[in-house]
């Protein structure tokens, strides 16, 4: 029992490392996100001020109201406050992440970038394959073993110690010496040692269903953390194979339009906030499923697919 109980440690330390190493990742992903914004923002604050510019030409020679010139000025303005903001938050995800190993002074960190494209998804039951080894239910088997143990230990005291005795006794009055012999039997021992043998039963099979139980419930988180990379994977293939070249194309004609004076300067920017909408998309999908990932391999306790 007391082995079974040092193995029940080691699992416990496990299993908090594998938290541990998944809270770093996350962190981690945080501050890819952020970095990985500032590109998009960056090109979008100087398409942003190529309109600002063409909306205030127009305005000079009359062709717009003020308006519009106002209007772009201030989608500007604005694009230049979520960069600024971009870049704050990746100056704080980068000393969230310090702080997984207690650097508290503050620290530069160039994250790597996501990938351009995402590899393929093995089957949910390739991950399920993986799930008896998580340190959640390995625990139950070194609980098992001592409950096995404690039942074994019951059992074997339903068995009654007798106490035998034996000696010689000299009998004063004639002289003669006697052989005496004794038995001590306990009352009782049976019914406690049925008493103490159930409620060994009734444990180990109350273990056993709360194996079960957290089987299910890891069953269910690992189904849903799949579903989830899953819809991830689909929404990014969607968005750079088929929305964002249409919205490319319609953003350079927009452009074209604008500047022959037959588009407005907002119909102009509609399109191309819709650009900018679907980019951010996709790249909230690519850390959807990063983080699906993260999940995946912190309840399997295994590595998941390498992303290339």
């Amino acid at each position: 029992m007391a082995a079974a109980r040092f193995d029940a440690v080691g699992l416990e330390r496990s299993a908090l490392q594998f938290d541990v190493l998944a809270e770093t990742a996350r962190r981690y992903l945080e501050l890819v996100g952020w970095q990985a914004r500032q590109p998009l923002l960056e090109a979008e604050l100087a398409q942003r001020e190529r309109m600002a510019d063409a909306a205030r030409k127009r305005f000079a020679i009359g062709a717009a109201p003020q308006t519009m010139a106002l209007k772009a000025d201030a989608d500007v303005a604005a694009t230049r406050a979520a960069l600024s903001a971009s870049r704050t938050g990746a100056v704080v995800a980068a000393r969230r992440l310090a702080l997984m190993w207690n650097e508290r002074t503050g620290a530069t960190i160039e994250a790597m970038p996501l990938p351009a494209s995402l590899p393929p998804l093995p089957a949910f039951e390739e991950f399920r394959k993986a799930l008896p080894g998580a340190p959640e239910l390995t625990r139950f088997a070194t609980e098992r073993r001592i409950r096995e143990a404690r039942v074994r230990l019951a059992v074997a005291g339903g068995s009654a110690d007798v106490d035998w005795e034996l000696g010689v006794r000299h009998l004063a009055g004639t002289g003669d010496v006697a052989l005496v012999a004794g038995a001590r039997i306990p009352l009782g021992v049976s019914g406690r040692a049925a008493y103490e043998q159930s409620i060994a039963r009734a444990e180990r099979a109350a273990l056993e269903v709360e194996r079960e139980s957290i089987e299910a419930q890891l069953d269910a988180a690992l189904l849903e953390a799949w579903s989830q990379a899953n819809a991830a994977a689909e929404q990014v293939q969607a968005l750079e194979s088929e929305v964002l070249p249409k919205l490319r194309e319609a953003a350079a004609s927009a452009e074209r339009a604008y500047t022959a004076g037959a588009l407005s300067y907002v119909e102009w920017s509609e399109v191309q906030g819709s650009v900018r909408s679907a980019l951010e998309a996709a790249l909230e999908a690519k850390l959807d499923w990063r983080r699906a990932m993260i999940e995946i391999q912190r309840l399997t306790a295994e590595p998941v697919i390498a992303v290339q």
